[in-house]
């Protein structure tokens, strides 16, 4: 059941997607039976799916890297993902009021990082246009979070 919820979440995104354009969308559907998320292309192509998992599921290795990068810091959440057919984990810690989100192999090698970012920053001027254009595409989004990737 799990699997054929994920396959219409999948399904219901890639016909929401509109084409053209090279803007990416991160769109949360958690309203399914497994919290997921799923990175689509505006012209409907999946970059990547991502499973909301316990920090406690993680590898040991992700998690000692993870505290070499923010020593003392607690991860808030985990993600298992699959980018490219490829699989990484994904590891959150909040610092001076901003999440930081960075995503690992399985052995612990850091691949990348985000940082969430201020909508009002100056110096991303289009953030406040962009966040509106997500949230006219996707009626139903109720949670558009801007990020530096």
């Amino acid at each position: 059941m799990r699997i054929l919820l994920s396959l219409l979440a999948i399904a219901a995104l890639v016909t929401v997607a509109h084409a053209g354009g090279a803007m990416w969308w991160d769109i949360d559907a958690a309203r399914t039976a497994s919290e997921i998320e799923i990175k689509i292309h505006s012209n409907g192509t999946i970059e990547d799916v991502e499973y909301h998992v316990p920090v406690a599921t993680v590898p040991t290795a992700v998690v000692q890297a993870m505290d070499g990068l923010y020593p003392g810091v607690t991860p808030t959440a985990a993600e298992k993902e699959y980018e490219g057919g490829e699989l990484f984990y994904e590891l959150a810690v909040v610092v001076g009021g901003k999440k930081h989100e960075v995503m690992f192999t399985p052995a612990g090698k850091a691949h990348s990082k985000e940082i969430q970012v201020d909508e009002n920053d100056p110096k991303y001027p289009d953030l406040p246009a962009i966040q509106a254009d997500i949230l006219a595409k996707y009626a139903g989004a109720t949670n558009v979070v801007l990020e530096v990737i």
